[in-house]
């Protein structure tokens, strides 16, 4: 009788012991953070977004201590420089933001993320990627939802995994594409009538003197 007794009270043992483990195991689960995902936010800066105005970068952001026109990646650009060595580039065709680069004033983006940010970190606020190289660096590249052009590129430091430096362009990011992205521009200068239809644009950079990053020296 006792040895039943006994076998019992082990069985409710192990029980109790086995569905505490399973509550923990849940608990544990919980507690993990959630992989990040992206927001429109993340392509914007300083208040100002890939695919705003010309009109509203002015309005936020004054006058440009310069500018000059370049064709990048297929794209005629007007790149406007402002304090802080921030370059903004504007499609000249379309008045629309299409590139920041920011790598002498690296931001800080939502939830700390910053120059010298781990990848967990990374990955805990974007969502996780694959590395890639471009331009001749390692970086993480997102796109935003439901704008297949718009990148934030995260730049890494080769050796430490750790974020080096951003841009946030609607750029092509390959040759094959910007080869595209040329002959769509040229169709829609056609089609629309636009400033630069006809304009000699031979000293202008061209896509094969263009890397992601600026013109090649």
């Amino acid at each position: 009788m006792m040895g039943r007794i006994g076998q019992v009270a082990v069985s409710l043992i192990c029980f109790f012991m086995l569905f505490a483990a399973s509550v923990l195991a849940e608990a544990a689960e919980g507690a993990k953070p959630m992989e990040g995902a992206l927001l429109d936010t993340d392509f914007a800066y300083r208040g100002v977004a890939l695919g705003d105005t010309e009109e509203k970068l002015l309005a936020v952001y004054g006058e440009p201590l310069f500018d000059r026109i370049m064709r990048k990646q297929g794209v005629t650009v007007k790149v406007c420089t402002f304090h802080g060595h921030i370059d903004v580039g504007v499609s000249v065709r379309t008045r629309r933001v299409v590139d920041f680069v920011m790598e002498d004033d690296p931001p800080v983006m939502r939830a700390g993320v910053r120059r010298g940010a781990t990848k967990h970190l990374i990955w805990a606020t974007y969502g996780k990627t694959e590395r890639r190289f471009l331009d001749g660096k390692l970086a993480y590249v997102y796109t935003r939802p439901g704008h297949p052009h718009d990148h934030l590129v995260l730049f890494l430091d080769p050796e430490t995994e750790s974020l080096a430096s951003v841009r946030l362009t609607s750029l092509p990011l390959t040759e094959e594409e910007a080869d595209a992205r040329a002959g769509e521009e040229a169709q829609a200068e056609a089609d629309d009538g636009s400033d630069l239809k006809g304009m000699d644009d031979s000293a202008l950079p061209h896509a094969s003197d263009v890397k992601l990053g600026g013109v090649l020296p």
